[in-house]
């Protein structure tokens, strides 16, 4: 592991939340087809585990954290509140705000092909939502809120697969343009750390 001269405590340290946003200053998120999985790089530190979800572990840029559909490009002064805005919503409500963030909904086939970065997301009876990203291997992994991200090698189709009694609809494949994505960073990470995505 790249670490130009810190040790991992002193990495983790380095791993801070950004509660005061500035919308002038955005990074973007290009695709990334293929990508082996890399669990462990998310595991690794304890602050990057337990600031980043699924949004953000689909996406594949851990510098989002907690960054939910619909808010990656953060216009508010201050930013605190994880869930802000997702009370109450249903399935459109939430493909809404994944496509004004950018992502293009996609077919099941071009998401199985490995020739995109594929994502795809269920919905939950209980006001939730979850997203897996296709790995290399063509199985689907994911990261549930805080906790580490899991390989699912049950996984193949995710509209078939990723149902749970919880996660009960499929809502479809998503991929991020070429063009890449715009987001505000809502996580502050060292470059060691970042060389390892």
């Amino acid at each position: 592991m790249p670490y130009d001269g810190y040790n991992d405590r002193e990495l983790n340290d380095m791993i801070r939340p950004i509660h005061h946003l500035d919308a002038d200053l955005t990074n973007v998120c290009f695709p990334t087809p293929n990508r082996a999985f890399n669990g462990a790089a998310w595991s690794a530190y304890p602050k990057l585990q337990h600031n980043t979800n699924c949004y953000c572990y689909a996406l594949g840029m851990p510098e989002m954290g907690n960054a939910q559909p619909g808010s990656l490009i953060y216009a508010e002064p201050s930013y605190s509140d994880i869930g802000e805005g997702f009370t109450i919503f249903n399935e459109e409500d939430v493909r809404d705000r994944v496509t004004s963030d950018g992502l293009i909904m996609i077919s099941e086939d071009e998401a199985l092909s490995g020739d995109v970065h594929a994502i795809a997301m269920t919905v939950a009876t209980d006001d939730d939502f979850h997203f897996f990203l296709r790995d290399a291997d063509g199985t689907w992994s994911d990261k549930m809120g805080c906790k580490a991200v899991q390989k699912n090698p049950h996984i193949t189709i995710p509209s078939k697969h990723a149902l749970t009694d919880r996660y009960k609809k499929f809502a479809g494949y998503y991929t991020i343009p070429a063009q890449g994505i715009d987001y505000t960073p809502r996580l502050s990470i060292p470059a060691p750390i970042l060389r390892l995505f």
